[in-house]
C-alpha cells in the first residue's frame, strides 16, 4: 500500500479503481492472517452498519466499495447462516435506479460466489423469482403505473450485474456445468420488454462478463475445459443486434458495450464462420456510422470475408 502511494502519489490524477483494489487484497489478506470466524463475522456487521452513511449522491463510490469490501468478507466467511443473511441484508439495502450500487452489488455477489457458489445462485434466484419473474408474469401488470415498472427494470440490473459476476468469479472447474442451465437460462428472459438505455447496458455487460468466464484461454488450466461448447452464444448475439437496431446511429454507452461483448462472444468456442463474423461486422459498423446504399453494404461485408480469410 505504501509503495503504491509513492508511486501514484504526485501523479496528475489519482488511479482510483487501482487503489480500490489494492486495499480489497489488504482486506483479504488480513482476514486471512487474522483466520477467525468471530472476527469475519464482526467485521461483515460493522461494514454494513455503516451504510446508512452513505446515502446522498456524493458518498455512492463509498458505498459501491463497502459492497465490495463485504463480498470481500463474505468469501472468506465460513458460516453458511452469516453469508445467507448478509446476502439477503444486501438485496434489501442495494437502491437498485442507482448503477454505482448495482455494480457494487454485482461485485459483491461475485466475490461471494467465488467460495459459495450453490449458496449464491439459490439466493439470487429466490430473490429474482419473487421480485421480478412473478411481478413480470401477473396479470396486474396491466394497471401497474409506470414507476412500479421501472423499479423492477432497475432490479432486472442489479440481478443481471449479479449474474455476470458470479460466472466471472466462480471457479471454473464448477461454472461450465451452471452457466447455461442455470445463469443464461435465468439471464434471457430479463432481456425482454427493458425500455430504459443503462439497464440495457447491465445486461449487455453481463453477457460480456459471462462470455469472458468461458473463454478459452481461461478454462485451458481447468480439467478438459479448453473445449467447452458455449451454445448459447447464437441465440445471446441475436439479442445484442436487436439492442444495436434499437440504438440507433448516436454514440453511446449501450453500442459500446454490445460491441465489447459481442467481441467476447466471438472468441468463444466453436469458432464461429467467416460469413457469420462478417455478417456481424457489418451490423456493427452500420450501426456506428450512417448505413451506407445496398451495394456499399455488399462490398463491405466481402472485404470483411476476405479479411477473414486472410486472418
Amino acid at each position: 500500500m505504501i509503495q503504491f502511494i509513492d508511486e501514484n502519489e504526485e501523479g496528475e490524477t489519482w488511479p482510483q479503481k487501482a487503489w480500490e483494489e489494492v486495499l480489497l487484497k489488504f482486506l483479504s489478506k488480513s482476514l486471512d492472517a487474522i483466520d477467525d470466524e468471530h472476527w469475519t463475522s464482526l467485521a461483515g456487521q460493522s461494514m454494513t452498519s455503516q451504510w446508512p452513511l452513505y446515502d446522498g449522491e456524493e458518498r455512492l463510490p463509498y458505498k459501491n466499495f463497502s459492497y465490495k469490501c463485504l463480498g470481500i468478507i463474505l468469501r472468506k466467511s465460513t458460516n453458511k447462516e452469516f453469508v445467507e443473511s448478509y446476502l439477503a441484508t444486501l438485496f434489501t439495502t442495494v437502491q437498485h435506479c442507482n448503477q454505482l450500487e448495482r455494480e457494487g452489488a454485482g461485485v459483491c455477489v461475485g466475490y461471494c460466489a467465488s467460495s459459495h457458489l450453490d449458496l449464491t445462485l439459490q439466493k439470487l434466484l429466490d430473490f429474482t423469482k419473487l421480485n421480478i419473474n412473478k411481478k413480470d408474469s401477473s396479470y396486474l401488470n396491466l394497471f401497474k403505473s409506470d414507476r412500479s415498472l421501472t423499479e423492477v427494470a432497475n432490479m432486472k440490473g442489479t440481478v443481471s450485474l449479479c449474474f455476470g459476476y458470479i460466472a466471472l468469479f466462480a471457479p471454473t472447474d464448477l461454472i461450465t456445468s451452471r452457466i447455461e442451465t442455470i445463469i443464461v437460462k435465468t439471464l434471457t428472459p430479463l432481456f425482454k420488454g427493458l425500455k430504459i438505455p443503462a439497464i440495457k447496458v447491465d445486461l449487455v455487460s453481463a453477457v460480456d462478463l459471462i462470455a469472458q468466464s468461458v473463454a478459452p484461454d481461461r478454462l485451458a488450466s481447468s480439467e478438459s475445459r479448453s473445449k467447452y461448447v458455449f451454445s448459447a452464444r447464437e441465440d445471446l448475439l441475436w439479442k445484442l443486434m436487436a439492442y444495436l437496431r434499437e440504438a440507433g446511429n448516436k454514440p453511446s454507452k449501450l453500442k459500446s458495450a454490445i460491441f465489447e461483448a459481442a467481441a467476447s462472444l466471438i472468441k468463444l468456442e466453436p469458432p464461429m464462420r467467416d460469413e457469420d463474423i462478417a455478417s456481424l461486422l457489418t451490423q456493427c459498423i452500420t450501426h456506428v456510422i450512417a448505413s451506407p446504399p445496398d451495394d456499399a453494404t455488399e462490398l463491405l461485408q466481402a472485404n470483411c470475408s476476405e479479411k477473414l480469410v486472410e486472418l
